[in-house]
């Protein structure tokens, strides 16, 4: 039977994966500044309920509210909303916050560079990935003010790579 290597701790299995940790053996101290919670899911899949039941007192930092303020749709360019979006997180980490990174973040290279950012703050990662039925998340995406058309959500669904351990302190599915 094989069984996963059993790491002292989460940062030391973060630390391994991100090719940071000079050992195996070594226990690495888990001093966190802050915990971010970084939602991964597609569009309709329920990332702002699931914020809103689990981590009501939770500051957010949410593309979709920076898009509204912006009025920037989703298929435009996206460089204002993703430079307010860094500079939001970065407000949080230097002050040692907690708070929730909520995106669709469906492949591993965009979770990474956010990953890379609340990284070099000394945060401890938590990810959490949300994936409904299909039916559900079709029918959920259209309650939505703003619906993501089909086609969208379909080339997401393409792309879409499910967040691993690997990539982070904890993992929660659901």
């Amino acid at each position: 039977m094989i069984v996963p290597y059993a790491f002292s701790n989460d940062h030391a299995r973060f630390l391994f994966y991100r090719d940071h940790l000079s050992s195996l053996h070594y226990v690495p101290h888990e001093n966190f500044r802050c915990t971010v919670t970084l939602m991964s899911g597609l569009p309709g899949s329920g990332k702002d309920t699931w914020l809103e039941r689990n981590r009501p007192k939770l500051r957010v930092v949410s593309l979709d509210s920076i898009r509204f303020e912006l009025d920037v749709e989703a298929t435009d360019n996206q460089g204002e909303v993703i430079q307010t979006a860094r500079e939001q997180c970065r407000e949080h980490l230097r002050a040692g916050r907690d708070f929730a990174f909520n995106a669709t973040n469906v492949t591993r290279q965009t979770r990474k560079r956010w990953v890379d950012l609340f990284a070099d703050y000394s945060a401890r990662i938590e990810i959490v990935y949300l994936e409904p039925t299909m039916p559900v998340l079709l029918t959920q995406n259209q309650q939505r003010s703003r619906p993501v058309p089909a086609k969208v959500l379909l080339g997401l669904l393409e792309k879409l790579e499910p967040p691993t351990i690997t990539e982070c302190h904890s993992l929660i599915f659901t």
